[in-house]
């Protein structure tokens, strides 16, 4: 496998960005999410420039980068949603086409998600909270120290005591 120089990889990848943001903005539909998605792109693939092999297509490589990154940001987006949706549904005004006058009862509905979150096990929740705010589970393993394996139990056992913490409430 032969690797580019610094400079000659740098010069392909500048090659690509206008390529990528039309492609990010077909799938995003927001300019700044977009932007978001072409910068995460470039970011890993200078991470991940070893992989790339001299005389190799690099706008299919980066494309294919690019639209792993949507994918799996889409996945987390509907993982967070389908979260909450199953308890949320089950909540007087907040069902879609229903609007709520009075904002009181999604207060507590929202408290009782808190203290259900507050109430798990340290580990499993700073792991579930971490996920939450948008990290991905190697950036979690490498922050908390500890194997991927590990932050995959800890989120699924988080977000399967959650579910159990909530429905008993109702």
């Amino acid at each position: 496998m032969m690797n580019l120089s610094p400079a000659a990889f740098n010069d392909l990848l500048m090659q690509q960005i206008t390529s990528l943001l039309n492609v990010s903005r077909c799938l995003t539909w927001d300019e700044f999410a977009a932007k978001d998605l072409v910068q995460d792109t470039l970011y890993r693939a200078l991470k991940n420039r070893n992989k790339f092999e001299a005389g190799t297509n690099m706008g299919a490589w980066l494309h294919t980068i690019l639209r792993h990154i949507f994918i799996n940001d889409f996945r987390h987006r509907k993982i967070r949603s389908a979260l909450f949706s199953e308890y949320i549904d089950g909540i007087e005004g907040c069902r879609s086409g229903t609007f709520a006058q009075n904002h009181g009862l999604g207060n507590m509905r929202l408290q009782e998600i808190k203290k259900a979150i507050f109430e798990l096990p340290t580990c499993f929740r700073n792991a579930f909270e971490m996920y939450f705010a948008g990290y991905k589970y190697h950036e979690i393993a490498r922050i908390q120290k500890v194997p991927l394996g590990t932050v995959k139990s800890r989120i699924f056992f988080a977000r399967k005591a959650l579910l159990e913490g909530l429905k008993n409430e109702t």
